[in-house]
């Protein structure tokens, strides 16, 4: 069997950052939405984010440079950043709704014990191939794979616990891990 590469997605330089917000002003301006200081304060913290931020995390990061703002603009402006296809929803386990700007094809790996939201790419998983079987159900523009399982930093923490549950999170208590 052929394995392809799998590799998790770097954090943007300064080149991708300002790519990414000059992307968003152009769409921005095609779609007749005007390109307003906070409007672009807002992109400009998800493009500098491989964290996936809420709408408070954003709100808290947008406010030290811009004091006046409200939690209501943000999240409007979420929304229609959302709407204007210039950043997708993507939810943990929290299911607080978060933020990614990252437009190229990739997928994400979400901790079950954390919540933490990875990105990574796969040719294998890019191909249009896997959206046939939703074809009868309307046309497919793109895939995305959500794989849960415990990022590196939870499954460390839980292999030097001592007398560890071995029942997996996010399972109905008393449901076992099965292999």
């Amino acid at each position: 069997m052929r394995r392809t590469e799998q590799k998790t997605v770097p954090e943007p330089g300064a080149d991708e950052i300002a790519r990414r917000v000059e992307r968003f002003c152009a769409a921005a301006r095609r779609s007749g939405l005007r390109v307003t200081r906070q409007r672009r304060e807002i992109f400009a913290c998800l493009a500098s984010s491989v964290d996936h931020p809420d709408a408070e995390t954003v709100f808290a990061a947008v406010r030290k440079t811009l004091p006046d703002i409200s939690l209501d603009t943000v999240y409007r402006t979420l929304r229609m950043l959302c709407d204007e296809a210039l950043v997708t929803e993507v939810s943990s386990r929290s299911e607080t709704m978060r933020f990614d700007p990252n437009m190229e094809p990739h997928h994400h790996h979400v901790c079950i014990r954390c919540g933490r939201i990875a990105d990574f790419t796969d040719a294998r998983l890019d191909e249009r191939s896997l959206g046939q079987a939703a074809r009868p159900l309307g046309s497919v523009i793109a895939v995305q794979v959500v794989a849960k399982g415990e990022c590196r930093d939870c499954a460390k923490t839980v292999a030097t616990k001592s007398g560890s549950s071995s029942a997996r999170p996010g399972l109905p208590e008393g449901r076992k891990d099965r292999k």
